[in-house]
């Protein structure tokens, strides 16, 4: 009797070997199947769509804005043309690098995406790089698998546009960013870039040369900060500036925020021009006999203001011209 119950303890060992092992070989095929059809997290995260160029001029960022639709937007939006003439990789940006806060930068790249829709006619598919939200090395899958799912979204004359901030991605993600676009075709995938820090833009990405450094973003002073700067620097004056200068030249002393000198130093320099338009203005006034001049006597008016800001505009575009 005991002879006869071994083979079937046997059979039964194999066929529940064979079933764990097809088992085994299901779950395989599942998981494959599943991480081929995976990708990065590509819901719109949305942004404000009615930042423009437009927006960025009007906030002081005309230089940038300027160097943004000549050397990314167009090239971009006009790929099939830099195609016929051989100048594809040449012409065409993959990668655009940016330095700055990162308030500000995410405001640049909302402009750079809502113009490239608005000059093509055409929704674009926007992702914002991040690593998985529970990021844990014991089930994750592979970082090269998120990466090359984003590296497959591309449909025709729908781009994708890639926001990577090297703050907070790993760098390895970056890396393979990097690996993946160097063999995308551009106007397919545009990456938007940012670091807080100094970097090096990485090489072999083609694009206009002068996208080989980070473009600066910078925080510019806004119109009640420059109104604050505008009171700080006249604050020993005989007379301060009544509310209708302050109001007035706050809002006017935009025109120096695309300057290269800092806009602190801006202010600092025409509330010096201005209370010198004022002194002159009262020596002039001045009776022969009267030696000591009366301080309170001194009063700087709109124009003396408006003439200070006429003279710093205009040493900026002679100095442009001679350059």
């Amino acid at each position: 009797m005991t002879n006869t119950e071994k083979p079937s303890t046997t059979v039964e060992k194999s066929s529940s070997d064979r079933l764990q092992l097809i088992l085994a070989c299901s779950l395989f095929m599942l998981i494959c199947l599943l991480m081929c059809h995976l990708t990065w997290e590509v819901t719109d995260p949305g942004g404000n769509l009615n930042v423009t160029f437009a927006t960025l001029r009007a906030e002081g960022l005309q230089k940038q804005a300027h160097f943004l639709q000549s050397n990314v937007v167009t090239p971009f939006v006009n790929s099939d043309l830099y195609t016929l003439s051989d100048q594809l990789e040449e012409k065409v940006p993959k990668f655009v690098p940016f330095r700055g806060n990162m308030g500000k930068v995410t405001r640049v790249v909302w402009a750079v995406r809502n113009e490239i829709q608005a000059q093509t006619g055409r929704r674009t598919r926007y992702v914002v790089a991040e690593k998985p939200p529970r990021y844990k090395r014991d089930y994750y899958p592979g970082d090269d698998f998120y990466v090359r799912g984003i590296f497959k979204l591309a449909e025709k004359k729908r781009p994708v546009i890639i926001f990577l901030d090297c703050d907070r991605v790993p760098k390895n993600i970056i890396d393979l960013f990097i690996l993946h676009l160097g063999k995308a075709t551009p106007g397919e995938y545009l990456v938007l870039a940012t670091s807080d820090k100094n970097w090096t833009v990485p090489p072999g990405l083609g694009g206009p040369p002068g996208l080989s450094k980070p473009l600066h973003i910078p925080t510019l002073p806004t119109i009640k900060e420059r109104r604050k700067l505008i009171e700080a620097c006249s604050s020993a004056w005989p007379e301060q500036p009544g509310e209708e200068i302050l109001y007035v030249m706050a809002n006017r002393t935009a025109a120096l925020l695309h300057r290269e000198k800092s806009v602190e130093q801006e202010v600092g320099t025409l509330c010096k021009l201005a209370f010198r338009n004022g002194l002159e203005l009262h020596e002039k006034g001045r009776r022969g006999g009267e030696k000591k001049i009366d301080g309170g006597e001194i009063s700087v008016s709109l124009k003396n203001w408006e003439d200070a800001l006429a003279s710093i505009i205009s040493k900026e575009q002679s100095s442009a011209d001679s350059g």
